[in-house]
């Protein structure tokens, strides 16, 4: 039963450090709470990490009884030169085929460049300084308090080092083509509202009158469509009560409002709040889709404007904007994240699908150019 509960408890604490790690990742420098949604979702990611460190281990037992303990030595430093780069892969593509993708690994070590080498220096005095601390406790303590403190070091050291991790994807996102989320460009919970209908509605949430909330803070939108504070406020509501649909119809409604009124500014402003509560939201209307993704791929969003621009000729298959839409997509990829084969079979599919549209000739000749790329 205390084996059991140990592996529970690691587990746990190993889903702790990846949300850790993608919420640095995301330029949140608070602590997270510990709580159920904290560790609940995506709870598989402990178990790739497991298994991810097994096979690594399994390749090296194989090395040392095939080659030799000098290729188990080489094959030892090189796992642990890589292995930063698999846990920050499987942070970002929650995926243990990509974590152990070694074109994906190698390129995110080559995108970070020198810096990579003073990361693993640093990770390397983190280790080190919890090996001396706990070689110092030894002896010093009884073994049963010694076995409770290593514990508890080993994990406050392990969370330094994803939170160092973290805090690496954040400052290269627009290199490795990670979306982040900035905190000064997302309407947070703890906002000041100065208008007093406003403190009236904040009031009502307090009391957990949230339908009345709700209720007043649309009839005020209504007769203020404009006030972006309002529309802000009744999303972190729709958000707060767990609305996903009405989330989606007013993202919706307040997107399309912003493009008619000229707003682009401030699209880009909550368009990374709303991605974070609906990382599927698409406008309704094709056009919208495209100037959406051209902000998006502006502000260093660049998987999410891929996401916003997918499936549209399926669901505008008469739309004439697919060949441009699809062309910006295929640049994306190919110059953004890195993904030339899909690429290729996108811009493919707009020759073969869309002869003879006005791009026609640009989609060729940077299908050559990506083809050219070795």
């Amino acid at each position: 039963m205390g084996s059991l509960m140990r592996f529970v408890i690691s587990v746990v604490f190993m889903k702790y450090t990846y949300a850790v790690l993608e919420d640095t990742a995301h330029g949140h420098l608070k602590p997270l709470p510990i709580n159920a949604k904290v560790i609940n979702n995506e709870l598989d990611l402990p178990f790739k990490q497991i298994f991810l460190t097994f096979l690594i281990s399994t390749i090296n037992f194989f090395v040392l009884k095939t080659f030799g303990a000098t290729a188990f030595s080489i094959s030892a430093i090189l796992s642990a030169i890589i292995f930063p780069a698999n846990v920050m892969v499987l942070a970002m593509e929650h995926s243990f085929f990509a974590a152990f993708n070694p074109f994906l690994i190698f390129g995110v070590i080559k995108r970070i460049g020198a810096a990579y080498i003073l990361l693993i220096f640093l990770l390397l005095m983190l280790l080190t300084g919890s090996s001396k601390l706990m070689s110092m406790l030894y002896g010093s303590v009884p073994y049963s308090i010694y076995i409770s403190l290593s514990s508890f070091i080993n994990m406050y050291f392990a969370l330094i080092m994803f939170n160092l991790l973290g805090y690496t994807l954040y400052q290269y996102h627009d290199k490795l083509g990670y979306d982040v989320e900035i905190d000064n460009d997302n309407p947070k919970e703890n906002d000041t509202i100065i208008n007093p209908e406003m403190r009236t509605i904040e009031i009502l949430i307090q009391e957990g009158k949230e339908k009345e909330a709700s209720d007043r803070l649309l009839s005020l939108i209504r007769h203020n469509p404009s006030d972006n504070a309002l529309q802000i406020q009744n999303l972190k509501l729709q958000n707060h009560l767990g609305n996903k649909d009405a989330f989606n119809k007013y993202a919706k409604n307040y997107i399309t409002y912003l493009f008619s009124s000229q707003q682009e500014p401030q699209i880009a402003k909550i368009i990374p709040f709303i991605f974070s509560v609906m990382p599927s939201f698409k406008p309704d209307l094709a056009i919208e889709r495209l100037a959406l993704a051209n902000i998006l791929k502006n502000s260093g969003h660049s998987k999410f404007a891929v996401n916003v621009l997918t499936n549209l000729h399926i669901d505008f298959p008469q739309s004439s904007i697919i060949p441009e839409a699809y062309l910006m997509a295929s640049k994306i990829l190919c110059e953004k994240l890195g993904n030339d084969s899909l690429a290729k079979k996108l811009l493919a599919f707009i020759i073969q699908k869309y002869p003879n549209n006005p791009l026609d000739e640009e989609i060729k000749a940077y299908l050559a150019m990506v083809k050219s790329i070795k």
